[in-house]
């Protein structure tokens, strides 16, 4: 079975998910093997990873090689607090025979992570300039109802009176926000 294949690579061979491939293993002897597409994904970084990276069952590799349950060509090890990846680099690395590389995944796809950093920082920007934007909004209409509030009471109150409460009350508020 193969678990993902790129967008890239199911389009060239117009193959969709559920579509039985044959993979061939260039081995000695040449080996091939009939493969099951559960999925395709694309990240949108076709030269650095779509283009580059199936993902499919390790065990698989291991049966092609005679390998052993115990040999593999890669582990992954998942860390639930993000903040402590750097910590358990540090801790594996240091148990690890020196024959062994250690890789964390955003040094091996230093591109990917650097994408998601970048919407990341966009969608800060476009979340604030929302907020920014409703809160105007609310303090126009506060204005306009204290300007009208002035005019139904038949008291005559220069313009400027409504922009300093206007304006007193839009910075008040921006400061409990931030």
């Amino acid at each position: 079975m193969l678990s993902f294949t790129p967008a890239l690579t199911s389009e060239k061979f117009n193959a969709k998910a559920g579509d039985e491939i044959t993979v061939h293993f260039f081995q000695d002897p040449p080996r091939f093997r009939k493969l099951k597409i559960t999925g395709i994904y694309e990240t949108n970084l076709s030269e650095y990873f779509d283009s580059k990276v199936i993902m499919g069952d390790l065990r698989l590799i291991q049966r092609l090689n005679d390998w052993p349950d115990s040999v593999a060509g890669g582990l992954e090890v998942y860390v639930n607090d993000i903040n402590k990846v750097e910590e358990v680099y540090q801790q594996i690395g240091e148990t690890m025979p020196f024959n062994l590389y250690v890789e964390k995944v955003s040094d091996k796809f230093v591109q990917v992570f650097q994408w998601l950093e970048l919407v990341s920082r966009q969608v800060n920007i476009l979340l604030g300039i929302h907020i920014y934007l409703q809160i105007c909004r609310v303090y126009v209409i506060q204005y306009f109802v204290c300007k009208t509030e002035i005019t139904k009471r038949n008291k005559v109150a220069p313009v400027e009176t409504c922009i300093l409460l206007f304006a007193d009350n839009f910075f008040n508020k921006l400061r409990q926000a931030l």
